[in-house]
């Protein structure tokens, strides 16, 4: 499995764990974009600086980690984006982008900035991932939009996601169409399973020798409160003590701190059959009572990425799964 190496995302975490599959609706949602009238140009403020933005960019490389997804979205295809998980475009998205066959650019070895530049951009847009050295290169030569907070990396609200990339792209009524039929879907969703309200969660990644507790500033968390969860108050504690990072790695002897109404587990190698054989896990009353799901590995994507493309993708599947328990 690929690994980032970045200190904004805890060093060595697998990216399918830092990032990490309804796709019918999810695409139609897409399939018929609302006209935005051609955008004159702009002047867009960022954590960097002030960017003037070309009215109609023909060649946009988008650069953070998600932004490809809410790009295509707002039915934009790049001809550069941040290939986060190493795999290329999702599932879900890849039938947005149509014959284009988009450059997708890892960052394992930092930003690639001469071949960003190869594909001879008229627009570069970052809203996480890029620092202010890398922002420099660029914006010599291209119009470059930088993230929003200079110390920003993954997290960033769905809705503001949206937004932002709507303001930047001259395409801000598609922007609030998104974000109503997404919200239209969650109201959907908490109205025919009631019984995911008042319920507390927790969102695991058994990792053994890491252990780790997601917060509500992670996308995955943020999909799950809008359908009507809380998180523990152990793990507002622990967001409280670690207000930079968006989980926390506990010891194997606190899996007790895992307890909750219903436990939601990620797995990408073996670590639902470690957890199995872990004692202590399988002494945590949700587990013995039979509130844990292991997430199947398309919905942990989904949520993972956080977009309004991808969290819509497999928010039914989500939900069936949360109703077998709760």
């Amino acid at each position: 499995m690929p690994y980032l190496q970045t200190p904004e995302l805890g060093g060595g975490i697998p990216r399918r764990g830092v990032l990490a599959g309804g796709l019918a609706l999810g695409l139609a949602a897409c399939s018929k974009p609302v006209a935005d009238e051609p955008a004159a140009g702009r002047v867009v403020e960022h954590a960097f600086g002030r960017t003037s933005v070309p009215a109609e960019p023909k060649r946009v490389v988008v650069l953070g980690y998600t932004d490809v997804e809410v790009a295509l979205a707002l039915g934009v295809v790049p001809v550069g984006f941040t290939d986060f998980f190493g795999t290329g475009l999702n599932a879900w998205a890849r039938p947005l982008a149509g014959t284009a066959q988009p450059v997708g650019f890892e960052l394992t070895d930092g930003m690639p900035v001469e071949r960003i530049l190869s594909l001879k951009p008229d627009l570069i847009i970052a809203t996480d991932s890029l620092k202010q050295p890398d922002y420099d290169k660029l914006a010599a030569v291209v119009p470059t939009v930088g993230p929003l907070r200079a110390d920003g990396a993954y997290g960033t609200p769905w809705r503001d996601h949206t937004r932002r990339m709507g303001e930047i792209l001259g395409r801000e009524q598609r922007a609030a169409e998104l974000i109503a039929q997404a919200e239209r879907r969650y109201a959907e969703a908490r109205t025919k399973h009631p019984s995911f309200a008042g319920k507390s969660l927790s969102y695991i990644w058994p990792a053994a020798p890491d252990f780790y507790l997601y917060f509500a500033v992670d996308p995955r968390v943020q999909a799950l409160l809008e359908l009507g969860f809380h998180l523990t108050p152990i793990a507002e504690k622990l967001a409280k003590e670690h207000p930079k990072d968006f989980y926390a790695s506990i010891g194997s002897e606190r899996l007790a701190d895992y307890e909750a109404d219903v436990i939601i587990g990620q797995s990408y190698s073996d670590e639902a059959a470690a957890a199995k054989r872990n004692k202590v896990f399988q002494a945590i009353p949700a587990v013995r009572r039979g509130d844990l799901i292991w997430l199947p590995k398309n919905v942990a994507d989904g949520l993972a990425f956080g977009t309004v493309l991808s969290t819509m993708a497999v928010l039914d599947d989500l939900t069936n799964s949360l109703a077998k328990v709760v």
